[in-house]
């Protein structure tokens, strides 16, 4: 990620999403350190009226508070359960035409906070640990007949399908899941294809938790790894 990158410190959810792993994909982006960088926020927009996505949205503020976000202001608990009005608080929706529809009266999100200062500097993804001579040879072998960097890509991606040895399970925020295997995306980013209770979710090869030991043939994931900063 590039510096301009780095300073990223604001996402808006509008897209409804549940599980954990994938709001951690999200969120990460803000995640990385920057000097004028303190705080990040999240604006979590969710559509009161439909029950499913209020579920959803009850599973999200479970992952923020995983991460370590302080939920400012929302009008429902982790459960989708809808908060009792206090003194600062209005509720948000009337009836509407007396048949028991409840329609917005305002449209703002609940927005969380983190302290951008209380994170480690970077996620623990349990790469192997290679020479730098070993990282360019195997970078060498996957790309030597690559004539531009898209097919350097390809190159890197077939050697990880080739020798990575799959399937294997790993825990994202304390959620476990398995990994069925790795393909391209068509923005050309590798991804390793998880699975949990019959739902597949697409994660980036290098933002994935490998477990410990790391599976036979993350050498080439680290080999990746190696060629994106600039082999």
């Amino acid at each position: 990620m590039n510096k301009v990158d780095a300073r990223l410190d604001t996402l808006f959810m509008a897209m409804p999403i549940s599980w954990k792993g994938t709001l951690q994909q999200y969120v990460g982006r803000l995640h990385r350190l920057h000097n004028a960088k303190r705080v990040v926020r999240v604006y979590d927009y969710v559509d009161s009226n439909v029950q499913m996505l209020v579920r959803m949205y009850a599973r999200r503020l479970k992952g923020y508070s995983a991460i370590g976000y302080r939920i400012c202001n929302t009008p429902y608990d982790v459960f989708g359960r809808k908060r009792q009005a206090t003194g600062l608080e209005r509720p948000d929706a009337e009836p509407l035409g007396g048949h028991g529809n409840m329609i917005p009266k305002q449209s703002k999100p609940v927005v969380v906070h983190l302290d951008i200062r209380k994170l480690k500097p970077d996620p623990e993804t349990n790469l192997p640990v290679l020479s730098k001579a070993k990282l360019e040879a195997l970078i060498e072998e996957a790309i030597v007949d690559a004539y531009n960097e898209d097919e350097q890509r390809v190159g890197l991606l077939t050697m990880i399908q080739e020798h990575l040895s799959l399937p294997f399970s790993v825990s994202i925020l304390g959620v476990e899941a398995v990994v069925e295997k790795v393909d391209m995306t068509r923005d050309g980013r590798i991804v390793a294809v998880c699975q949990r209770d019959g739902m597949k979710q697409r994660i980036e090869i290098l933002d994935l938790p490998l477990p410990k030991p790391a599976p036979a043939g993350a050498e080439w994931i680290a080999a990746y790894s190696y060629w994106r900063k600039g082999f």
